[in-house]
């Protein structure tokens, strides 16, 4: 029988509806099925035993079966999540939407700033294009480590962090007096914080469907693409602008954006 939880439990999670499960007897069949080899089983050792000790002549014998009846009438409860598949949970599509947009969008359009950090440091393009490799190495390999930290204290949270951390990475990068130094703010330090945005933002939207779950997902992470194409045209003109430093401080303006929601 399934019914809904007490007003304190619904909507504890998220938003989302909690189901209250009450099962009177788990697995019954089976314990039966367990209980009655048991006795069949004593009851062989039991004639074999009299068959020996009457010299081959088998005694009938009366043995007093278990009683069978599963009398333990105490109810189990279980709490289940169960996705909204909608209303709030289209806010959590678009806020994962727009964080792959400029995640992905900042880290497929760092080509734009290979020229004038080339002219800026006056190293090859193979040193600057490692800069951009170091990035989004460390914003994958940091997979395993931020769904640790999500699982612990929350996609919110992590998501928050690494925004923070972002910010901090790319106006570290706007003083940078050597492409070294880049290598760790804007790099490893920057592709650790897009990692803990990244993350959250892929795996919140499946929390929030069941039915829709493919569809919420598609959406949110067709912002990738879309950022891919849009960030760069406009990198490159902040860069006209304002030069590659500071184009790097309005990326960094861009994760604020992240706290907020």
């Amino acid at each position: 029988m399934i019914r809904e939880a007490p007003p304190q439990l619904r909507g504890s999670f998220n938003g989302q509806r909690i189901l209250r499960i009450s099962r009177k007897k788990i697995e019954k069949k089976r314990y039966l099925e367990t209980t009655m080899a048991s006795q069949e089983n004593k009851m062989d050792e039991l004639v074999t035993k009299t068959f020996q000790q009457n010299g081959g002549n088998i005694k009938k014998e009366e043995i007093q079966l278990d009683d069978l009846n599963d009398n333990n009438n105490e109810s189990i409860e279980v709490d289940m999540v169960v996705p909204p598949d909608g209303g709030w949970g289209w806010m959590i599509v678009a806020a994962s939407f727009l964080c792959n947009l400029v995640v992905d969008g900042i880290i497929f359009s760092f080509g734009v700033f290979l020229n004038h950090i080339t002219e800026a440091f006056n190293v090859s393009h193979a040193s600057v294009a490692l800069v951009g490799s170091l990035q989004t190495g460390f914003y994958l390999m940091a997979g395993p480590f931020v769904s640790a930290l999500a699982n612990r204290y929350g996609f919110r949270l992590v998501a928050i962090l690494g925004s923070i951390l972002s910010c901090i990475a790319f106006v570290l990068s706007y003083f940078s007096p050597s492409i070294e130094f880049l290598y760790v703010s804007y790099g490893v330090l920057g592709g650790i914080g897009v990692g803990l945005i990244y993350v959250p933002a892929v795996i919140t939207t499946g929390f929030y469907f069941e039915r829709w779950r493919a569809l919420a997902t598609g959406i949110a992470v067709c912002g990738s693409g879309i950022g891919a194409f849009l960030l760069a045209p406009i990198s490159d003109l902040l860069i006209k602008t304002y030069s590659w430093r500071g184009a790097l401080l309005f990326q960094a303006g861009k994760f604020n954006i992240f706290i907020l929601m």
